[in-house]
């Protein structure tokens, strides 16, 4: 009866402790969603990312802020002018910004 009791205990301890890792999990990934539980040395990303540019499109302009990239292009088409936004980490395409000239009813 004595060892039934100690493995119950001891189960209730494992399943207290387990239920605090999880919590501790799941507050950790909410504010780092780059954490890992294993850190390597090797590159966070791959080794390199092609970028598609539309035929006779340029990038005229790039401009990185914390973890994104900025790839304003222009060439001679209005479809060249837009914003590319790419993940440096990941080197992931995230959106494309159009510029539009502005109408004359909206400022």
């Amino acid at each position: 009866m004595q060892a039934i009791k100690a493995v119950v205990i001891g189960l209730g301890v494992l399943i207290v402790i387990s239920f605090a890792l999880l919590v501790y999990g799941f507050y950790t990934r909410l504010t780092d969603p780059d954490f890992r539980v294993t850190r390597t040395d090797g590159p966070a990303g791959p080794p390199e990312t092609a970028v598609g540019v539309p035929e006779g499109c340029a990038v005229i302009e790039m401009q990185a802020d914390e973890d994104r990239l900025y790839l304003r292009l222009d060439g001679d088409d209005a479809a060249c002018r837009r914003i590319l936004v790419i993940d440096a980490g990941r080197g992931r395409h995230l959106r494309t910004v159009t510029l539009e000239p502005a109408s004359p009813e909206r400022p």
